[in-house]
């Protein structure tokens, strides 16, 4: 928080209320607030990486046997998942996207659904997903 009081221009982290608050002269112009700024507080944390999510998903073996099971069961069930990814991606909405792979894990050999856990949890956990989503995977991953 930035607060301008008579000794100077007071900047506090109010995510650490402990922290000793950053103290610059009144007359500091913007872009020396601005340096300060970024130097005092953390950078924010990094957002989902879609991409290499994505990218997990085409290339590691786990997914791999998912999308094979899922097209014998039904053809169109794969091109249904990358919809649901896409709008995960797009809407914030994991839901869906969770209930079919939840569907698809059922389809799998016992053997080949633990593999395509262990590399989704830790692709999704790597790309920094949603930390709701994460443990609702995690769940759906740890059930029987």
């Amino acid at each position: 928080m930035i607060s301008y009081q008579q000794d100077g221009i007071f900047i506090t982290d109010d995510d650490n209320p402990s922290r000793e608050p950053l103290i610059l002269p009144l007359t500091s112009t913007d872009a020396e607030i601005e340096n300060a700024l970024s130097a005092y507080l953390p950078p924010p944390p990094p957002g989902p990486d879609w991409d290499g999510l994505a990218n997990d998903m085409q290339t590691a073996n786990g997914f791999k046997e998912y999308f094979v099971a899922m097209g014998e069961l039904n053809p169109f069930s794969t091109i249904a998942q990358v919809s649901r990814f896409d709008d995960w991606r797009r809407d914030g909405n994991w839901q869906p996207f969770l209930s079919a792979l939840q569907a698809g894990l059922a389809a799998l050999h016992p053997e080949n659904g633990a593999l395509l856990a262990e590399e989704f949890l830790a692709a999704a956990t790597t790309r920094n997903m949603d930390p709701a989503f994460l443990a609702a995977l995690e769940d759906v991953m740890t059930q029987p």
